[in-house]
């Protein structure tokens, strides 16, 4: 086992990266219908394949993945008062 003060300095940053970012950027996505747009940022790095397979499970799950401000305009009180 190597201790972890031979990988990290004080501020928890590795002394020597092993992960790069990839410089492809982001792309949007609509996983919903054209008239009611719902839209995610994906990375333009992944495959095809994998890139499938996040957009099936981001529209399976629209209302997690693809909400937006205007849902928060509503909440229980008794969650809020004191």
């Amino acid at each position: 086992m190597i201790p972890l003060e031979e990988l990290f300095d004080q501020d928890d940053v590795a002394y020597k990266p092993t992960l790069h970012p990839i410089e492809k950027g982001v792309e949007e996505v609509n996983i919903r219908t054209t008239a009611n747009p719902k839209l995610v940022k994906l990375s333009k790095a992944f495959p095809p394949k994998i890139k499938d397979k996040y957009i099936s499970l981001m529209a399976s799950f629209v209302e997690v993945f693809a909400w937006d401000y205007s849902y928060l305009n509503t909440y229980i009180p008794i969650l809020f008062s004191t």
